[in-house]
């Protein structure tokens, strides 16, 4: 669980304070290593921790916070980027985002909580339902709108990038603060589909060359390291701004998020611990940081 690499750390010593040896270093590149975190940063940590307490005694919160300090050190975003909300705000409307990411990542489920949330800020939401190809996802995202009471537009016969302008002129036309557009799931392995993303951008960028404002990819916190390969492609191919991470709540790789974020510096908007509407929180990197290494 998220949780592990706190849980970890603490089991490594048998009092609260303990000397720290060379044994009890490899253990803790032994949870980075498990728990996804890139070379390059468990190194510093490790580095830092030894220069600070080696052969010397440490509490379990020493060795925590030297560990947290690193990350955040390391971790060049910046975070007064990711308030999405605030963003929507402070634009002109409707605000148009366009959602990507691999079959089962928790794409649609996103669009569904995010939609929610944004109902409950007095926004007015239309959703797309852009994933043409599955009947299944239009069939899903129709359940989350109709349950939350915002719109929906969706067509099997239409073209996704014709549904997207469809889409765009209708939110235009209507008043709509908020856009929301899915987009089919893909692997990107796959160029022809990944042209597709590109094509759906191009139509919106001929009704305004500003939109979308946000291209966020949706990854499955549960593949851990796997995550930034699929980033670097939809990167490439749809403009990515933003992230969402999904199914923190029962993954072991938890670190993996820290590699994405130190290597695309791209802010990351909400991540995803359970089920529930309620469950897509706002990213905070020391709430995220404290839950990991259980320093609350």
């Amino acid at each position: 669980m998220i949780f592990k690499i706190g849980s970890k750390i603490s089991n490594l010593f048998s009092s609260n304070k303990d000397k720290l040896d060379e044994t009890k270093l490899q253990e803790l590149e032994e949870i980075f290593v498990l728990s996804d975190i890139s070379v390059n940063i468990f190194d510093a940590i490790l580095e830092s921790i030894k220069k600070k307490y080696f052969d010397k005694s440490a509490t379990i919160s020493d060795i925590k916070q030297v560990v947290k300090d690193e990350i955040k050190n390391h971790i060049k975003c910046d975070f007064s980027t990711n308030n999405l909300l605030e963003k929507i705000d402070n634009s002109p409307t409707p605000f148009v985002i366009l959602f990507t990411g691999v079959n089962g990542g928790g794409k649609t489920t996103s669009i569904g909580k995010l939609s929610s949330i944004l109902k409950a800020h007095n926004k007015k939401v239309l959703v797309c339902a852009g994933d043409t190809f599955r009947v299944v996802a239009t069939e899903q995202l129709k359940s989350w709108c109709d349950k939350i009471g915002v719109d929906l537009i969706s067509s099997e016969k239409k073209d996704p990038s014709a549904l997207a302008f469809d889409a765009y002129k209708k939110a235009v036309n209507e008043n709509y603060d908020v856009l929301l557009i899915d987009t089919a799931g893909r692997l990107q392995s796959r160029d022809d589909l990944m042209a597709e993303l590109q094509k759906i951008t191009r139509v919106l960028k001929k009704q305004n060359e500003n939109i979308p404002n946000e291209s966020i990819l949706v990854l499955d916190s549960s593949i851990g390291q796997n995550m930034l390969s699929q980033a670097e492609t939809f990167i490439k191919y749809s403009n990515t701004t933003g992230f969402i991470i999904t199914k923190m709540d029962g993954t072991s790789k938890a670190g993996a998020l820290i590699s994405l974020m130190n290597t695309y510096k791209l802010p990351v908007y909400f991540i995803g611990i359970g089920e529930k509407e309620a469950d897509l929180i706002k990213f905070d990197i020391d709430y995220y940081l404290n839950k990991i290494l259980e320093l609350e």
